[in-house]
């Protein structure tokens, strides 16, 4: 009982291999067919994988063996694969002595010990051969040294040496892909046969075709390596023989590039690359020259022309393939037109038969070129009573001198001149500057745009550039007061004015209003204009867009001041401000006289009026500065209080000063340490004071905060800002009332104290 149960745990912990059943135990790799000879043993080496992710273990059984054959190596025991492992298993084959020449059946069965369902059953032709025996009659390592672009064909003779007649089969193979073949081989697939007798000896020929040397291959003394290989029909045994063909020396030189053709400016110099290459399988120096009909040589003179070789004297060895560029330099006479033709040679030193030539030109090429730039664009925009003067530039950007001269082509919107002077230029130099004249055309509206098309044409009129320049006429503001009409009816001005739109854009206006008295006024807008709808007196309107040259009119009114205590001018000032240049103002003025307040009441009544006025104000006066007063009352009682506290408290603390002072004795300290525990402290009364006076002394100290006065009635404010603002509103007029003389003072300038841009109209 005691080992059933031992034997239960150790199976629950040994770990649960989990096995798909879809998945393939091994892959083996096992010979179709094995040749074997009568008395000979011979190993048979079967390839496995394990395909999954864990250990498994197979087993390899003999299933089926013909009794000619014996099998041994076969341990019967389970071999352990590791996952995903790759190996080989080998067992010995054995055929008896006394078999004979036929093909027999031998069958395996694998089987996986972690999958039992997983099994492989493998069939294997045993064909129990005779003996072959066949001989190249040359050693391997032969060498044979060919050209290129030659057929060489080779015989290699090959003996039976076997007690057998034997079908043979022969091959080739090589490490290049060089063509070749049998010279029997009338189906050019490749292959050979023929049948040998025993103790028969044959020639097989074959041939090889050698390619072209290119880009420096083959190399000298190297080439492919051959095997010819002969298959015995009797047992299928490969007898093999290999050569090597070495390639001779092959002397060769290419120019890959050149650039033909060269452009040079006149007094200049210039390259052409020529590009040449070792096309030779051999390490080869190279000559390198030029030659003309006159000479020959690494530098000529031909025509006023300069050429060279550059590096010339540096020969280097170029190996196989390798390239090189020459530079050959030009140098142009200064004129301007020539033109120079030369050969270049190439060949490898010592090798004068193997040449190559390429013709090389060049010539002067004359660039007429010019550019037309302005200095700094001084003109975007030009005045409508002004002229304005443009700088233009000249570069001869050609590789001659040349001369040239400037057109205008078309101008619209504003006058274009230009002067037409000739302007010669050597190459590269720039002109000084050549002046534009732009003029606004009469009556041009303002942001009228103007543009010139400016040509640059040389001396014969070919054209070498043009520009565009462009401006417009600044936009100018002018109002005038063409016409105005004042009348005076029943202590009422009456005002009619016409302003003409003097200026060379469409403009609008704000009109606006005011007095130097405090009175009711008010404009009447034209229709079309925007203004407060809601206000009963209007002070100021706006319009919108008035055309050029036309007239605009519009009509005021004021009444005029009656209660006036002396004789003095009134004025009415009307404002107009342009809305396309707020900053431009065109002011009218128009004055009467106003006169003297007659007087109908007797001097007592103005006595006490006056007295009664001086009242009403030192009322007010207290009464707006109530909190003020108050809070300096209340502070003058604390402070008051606070300086007696004060000195009754150091009355006190005097008193109790000069107490101590005359009670004090001469005092043994060393007898209070020989005072009981038990004896009573002495307390000191200290100085009293109460509540009441310590809260006063405390809040004095404290600075309490003063009541803060009462603000100005913002009625009063009100009537203020509106009498300086400029689109005041009929509720301000209202409170205008309530302001006092310094504020009435203040606005009562007549306007021809100021600077004006018309004259004062005085009725």
């Amino acid at each position: 009982m005691r080992r059933l149960i031992v034997l239960l745990v150790v199976i629950t912990l040994v770990p649960c291999i989990r096995v798909d059943a879809d998945q393939s135990a091994f892959n083996f790799t096992i010979p179709n067919e094995i040749i074997i000879h009568p008395n000979e043993t011979l190993p048979v080496v079967l390839q496995y994988e394990n395909l999954v992710n864990f250990e498994r273990n197979f087993l390899i059984e003999v299933s089926n063996i013909d009794d000619k054959l014996s099998i041994s190596g076969l341990s019967g025991n389970w071999t352990t694969v590791q996952a995903l492992q790759i190996g080989t298993t080998t067992f010995n084959l054995t055929a008896s002595e006394t078999s004979v020449f036929d093909t027999v059946l031998l069958s395996l069965r694998i089987t996986c010990l972690e999958d039992p369902n997983w099994i492989l059953e493998k069939d294997l032709d045993v064909r129990i051969s005779r003996v072959s025996n066949l001989a190249f009659g040359a050693q391997d390592g032969s060498s044979f040294y060919v050209q290129q672009n030659t057929n060489t064909t080779l015989s290699i003779n090959i003996s039976n040496n076997a007690n057998y007649d034997d079908n043979v089969k022969f091959r080739m193979n090589s490490t290049q892909d060089w063509k070749y073949g049998f010279a029997g081989d009338i189906n050019q697939d490749g292959f050979y046969e023929h049948n040998l007798s025993s103790n028969e000896s044959v020639f097989i020929t074959f041939w090889i075709e050698t390619p072209s040397i290119q880009n420096g291959l083959p190399l000298a003394g190297s080439g492919p390596r051959f095997t010819l290989s002969a298959e015995s029909g009797l047992d299928s045994k490969i007898t093999s023989w290999y050569f090597d063909l070495e390639m001779q020396t092959f002397y060769n030189v290419t120019i890959d590039r050149n650039e033909g053709y060269l452009n040079v400016e006149p007094g200049e110099s210039g390259n052409l690359n020529v590009t040449i290459r070792n096309n030779g399988n051999v390490d080869a120096i190279i000559d390198a020259f030029i030659r003309t009909t006159q000479n020959e040589s690494d530098r000529i003179v031909s025509n006023g022309w300069t050429i060279a070789i550059f590096d010339a004297f540096s020969s280097k060895i170029l190996s196989p393939n390798e390239s090189k560029i020459i530079e050959i330099g030009f140098d142009s006479p200064n004129v301007n037109e020539s033109n120079v033709s030369i050969d270049f040679v190439v060949r490898p030193e010592s090798y004068p038969t193997v040449e190559r030539v390429v013709n090389l030109n060049a010539s002067i090429i004359l660039n007429s070129s010019a550019s037309l730039s302005l200095t700094e664009n001084k003109c975007p925009s030009v005045a409508w009573n002004d002229s304005c003067v443009q700088m233009l530039q000249i570069t001869n950007t050609g590789n001659f001198f040349d001369e040239f001269y400037l057109d205008i082509d078309t101008q619209t919107g504003m006058n274009f001149n230009i002067s037409s002077e000739i302007i010669s230029l050597s190459r590269g130099d720039v002109s000084a500057g050549v002046p534009l004249t732009i003029e606004p055309q009469n009556g041009a509206n303002g942001y009228q745009e103007g543009s010139a098309h400016i040509d640059l044409r040389r001396l014969d009129g070919k054209l070498m550039d043009s520009i565009i320049i462009n401006s417009y006429t600044e936009p100018y503001v002018n109002w005038i007061f063409e016409e105005s009409d004042t009348t005076t009816n029943e202590g009422r001005l009456d005002i009619t004015i016409t302003l003409r739109n003097d200026g060379n854009i469409d403009d609008g206006l704000v009109v606006s209003m005011s007095s130097s008295y405090f009175t009711d006024l008010s404009l009447t807008p034209p229709p079309g204009s925007i203004y407060d709808d809601e206000a009963e007196k209007i002070r100021t309107f706006e319009v919108i867009e008035i055309d050029k040259g036309k007239n605009f009119s519009f009509s005021a009114w004021a009444e005029i001041p009656d209660d006036q205590l002396a004789k003095d001018d009134f004025f009415i000032n009307i404002t107009a401000d342009s809305r396309f240049n707020s900053a431009e103002s065109f002011f009218y003025s128009v004055n009467n006289s106003i006169g003297i307040l007659e007087i109908s009441k007797s001097d007592n009544e103005e006595n006490s009026n006056i007295i009664l006025d001086l009242i009403t104000s030192a009322i007010t006066t207290i009464w707006a500065w109530k909190w003020i007063l108050i809070s300096v009352l209340i502070s003058s009682i604390m402070i008051n209080k606070s300086l007696r506290d004060r000195i009754n408290r150091r009355k006190n603390l005097d008193q109790i000063h000069i107490k101590t002072v005359g009670n004090s004795e001469p005092r043994d300290w060393m007898k209070d340490f020989d005072k009981s525990e038990g004896s009573k402290p002495i307390i000191v009364e200290s100085p009293t004071i109460s509540t009441d006076n310590f809260t006063k002394i405390f809040e004095s100290k404290g600075n309490l905060n003063k009541p803060v006065t009462e603000p100005v009635d913002s009625s009063i404010v009100g009537v203020a800002n509106s009498v300086l603002a400029k689109n005041s509103n009929t509720s301000a007029q209202t409170n205008e009332h309530n302001l006092e003389k310094p504020i009435i003072r203040e606005v009562s300038d007549p306007i021809n104290e100021k600077k004006s841009t018309f004259d004062d109209l005085d009725l």
